[in-house]
């Protein structure tokens, strides 16, 4: 009878592995495939570039180029193009009420122009939502960090974005 009882509880426990698998893997789906749709996505020309530069702003910020589309919510943005005359940070902050919120990624360029620059995020955008492109200018430590890196603004203090929404 014992010997009976062992085979059927390692048979329940291998079918309960099993099914344990099957379940997560529907429950969570296969994540690789999520990211390839993601970036197999192309960017169309109809999509709405959103800038806004202030005309009096400062020698680095006249010479910065920030352009980015709408574009699907993710795990990831992509901004467009980055023109910037010393080693940067492009990050991503939320939108509260017209105002920069939350930064929800950043990654360091060195100077020059960048096309199509993929900046991964700690926290996926949601659809639907505003959101704001913003670049510091790196202190010289080159670590990301937003009390201590300067955000490019003009010289009436107005921070240069380009905003997108995600879709």
């Amino acid at each position: 009878m014992e010997e009976a009882f062992n085979k059927t509880t390692v048979s329940y426990f291998a079918a309960g592995l099993v099914l344990g698998f099957i379940v997560g893997f529907l429950v969570t789906g296969d994540s690789r495939q999520n990211k390839e749709l993601y970036f197999e996505d192309e960017i169309t020309e109809d999509m709405i570039e959103n800038i806004q530069v202030d005309e009096s702003a400062s020698s680095i910020s006249k010479d910065v180029v920030l352009k980015a589309v709408d574009q699907k919510a993710g795990v990831a943005v992509t901004v467009s193009e980055i023109n910037i005359p010393t080693t940067s940070w492009v990050a991503i902050r939320e939108d509260k009420n017209g105002e920069l919120s939350w930064i929800l990624g950043a990654r360091k360029l060195p100077t020059g122009v960048h096309k199509d620059v993929y900046v991964p995020l700690q926290r996926a955008t949601v659809s639907g939502k505003l959101y704001h492109v913003v670049i510091y200018e790196d202190d010289g430590d080159n670590l990301f960090d937003y009390k201590a890196d300067t955000l490019v603004s003009s010289e009436k203090g107005v921070f240069l974005t380009a905003d997108f929404r995600t879709l």
